[in-house]
């Protein structure tokens, strides 16, 4: 079983979270981009050490990917996540649902 209260935490607080990997439907870093499931208006360009970015609303958003991702330690930690750092506005516009997301992990850990 996945320990997954890192990423509920940080969803409560606001801060939408992309995985690596596919976990229970959760965002990953593979989904965000101009045809995917989480638009953005621009390509999403590596900008080095990790770090990627694209436009959305005429405003940039940043995640990170690779080495670059956090991995939460403990027994059952087994995944890699980053905070996707985009506005409220943002993520509506790129349909990026932080209370659906939030709902699908909490559904895990019952």
């Amino acid at each position: 079983m996945i320990d997954y209260s890192v990423l509920i935490n940080e969803l409560k607080q606001g801060h939408a979270v992309l995985v690596a990997g596919k976990e229970h439907n959760i965002p990953t870093i593979h989904d965000i981009g101009q045809n995917g499931p989480i638009r953005t208006d621009t390509e999403v360009i590596h900008c080095g050490f990790g770090l990627f970015k694209a436009d959305v609303d005429n405003e940039t958003i940043t995640f990170d990917a690779g080495g670059a991702m956090q991995r939460p330690t403990g027994q059952y930690q087994d995944y890699s996540y980053t905070i996707l750092y985009a506005s409220p506005k943002q993520l509506v516009s790129m349909g990026y649902d932080i209370d659906s997301v939030l709902a699908t992990l909490e559904s895990q850990t019952r």
